[in-house]
Formats: structure tokens, C-alpha cells, sequence
């Protein structure tokens, strides 16, 4: 293709699927069940919280795709702890000891709840 083949492979994001119709959950289906190219990683982020009853079109989207015989890999990322929280603060604030920087991470974590998309 024009745009990707074995030498030009391609990463399509798509964020925040929890939001998404059913038209374009369709129209992202035959993109990828039709595609004639292989050389593409589509990559689909969406809130779990959100899409957990069966009617939810995001559900229906990701049981249509493994019904499929395409690999689909599913990598969840949980609430960091106090201690991830900690650590990143302690390499980025380039403290000396990781004990300097836990009044720090214990306040961000209260605030968070360890939410990685709040913590940053």
C-alpha cells in the first residue's frame, strides 16, 4: 500500500474508545478486518470502568474482534502505589535519598488515589 507495507509499518492510537459510536466502532472494525496490509498495529485505549455492561457498543466492538482470528493482546495498567509515585518523584526531582520525597508522594497518592493519569 501506499501508505504501509513491510518496510513502512504503521501504529494507528485511538483513545478514549469508551466515548465512541457504534458507527465508528464499525468503520474502525473494517479498517482493521479488511485491511489487505499486515504491517499495521492498531492500538484501541479505553476505560474499563466505563464499558463494563454487555450493551455498551465498546463491548460488543471487542467481542466481534475475538470472534476473529486476529491477535489481540489486552494490557491493563492499574493505580500506581505510593511507592511507584515515590520513586518517580525521587528521579525526577533528583533528591539524594528516596525518604526526601514521601511527604511528596503520600500527598499526591491521597489526591489520586495512584491514578496514573492524574499523577503525572
Amino acid at each position: 500500500g501506499a501508505i504501509t507495507g513491510p518496510t513502512k509499518p504503521i501504529i494507528l492510537f485511538l483513545d478514549d474508545l469508551q466515548w465512541a459510536d457504534a458507527a465508528s466502532l464499525d468503520l474502525i472494525r473494517s479498517i482493521i478486518l479488511d485491511s489487505e496490509e499486515r504491517s499495521m498495529l492498531v492500538i484501541e485505549s479505553y476505560r474499563e470502568n466505563e464499558v463494563s455492561n454487555n450493551d455498551h457498543p465498546f463491548f460488543s466492538h471487542l467481542r466481534e474482534l475475538r470472534m476473529t482470528s486476529i491477535s489481540i493482546t489486552d494490557i491493563k495498567i492499574g493505580n500506581m502505589t505510593r511507592s511507584d509515585i515515590n520513586k518517580i518523584l525521587f528521579a525526577v526531582i533528583g533528591m539524594s535519598e528516596l525518604s526526601q520525597t514521601e511527604l511528596l508522594a503520600d500527598i499526591i497518592y491521597r489526591k489520586t488515589g495512584g491514578n496514573a493519569l492524574l499523577v503525572n
